[in-house]
């Protein structure tokens, strides 16, 4: 059994469908009258300049800089340069137990971020025909 568990490869599955482009996703939020923020801009390889830049290109609004995970270093480099782009600034809520630091609500986040992203989302909802 221990060699049957370990050694066999398990079968096959049909994988998923991939997952639209950013820009017809995009499109997608923005007719249903939300706006669109990229989370975690760390984890695609690639520089904060080239990310954001792609960003701006196909429409998203925001980049998510106060994470739990990001140094303050690299969130004072992603919300510098998305604040040069125009962009609004985000921060993640999500947790993944108590073993992961820091908890929801230990990273501060100025107020004024929190007004530009709402200020986003009022803009998006009015071009959508939406209140």
């Amino acid at each position: 059994v221990f060699f049957f568990f370990f050694k066999t490869p398990p079968p096959p599955t049909t994988p998923p469908p991939p997952p639209p482009p950013p820009k017809g996703a995009s499109r997608r939020v923005h007719a249903a009258g939300g706006f669109c923020s990229l989370a975690h801009p760390v984890y695609y390889g690639v520089s904060t300049d080239a990310v954001l830049d792609l960003l701006c290109s196909i429409g998203i609004e925001a980049v998510e800089a106060f994470h739990g995970g990001h140094t303050d270093a690299y969130r004072d480099e992603v919300w510098q340069a998305a604040v040069k782009r125009g962009l609004a600034v985000t921060a993640g809520s999500d947790h993944h137990g108590p073993e992961h630091h820091p908890r929801p609500g230990h990273r501060p986040v100025p107020l004024a971020d929190v007004h530009g992203a709402i200020k986003r989302l009022r803009e998006a909802h009015q071009a959508a025909g939406r209140p």
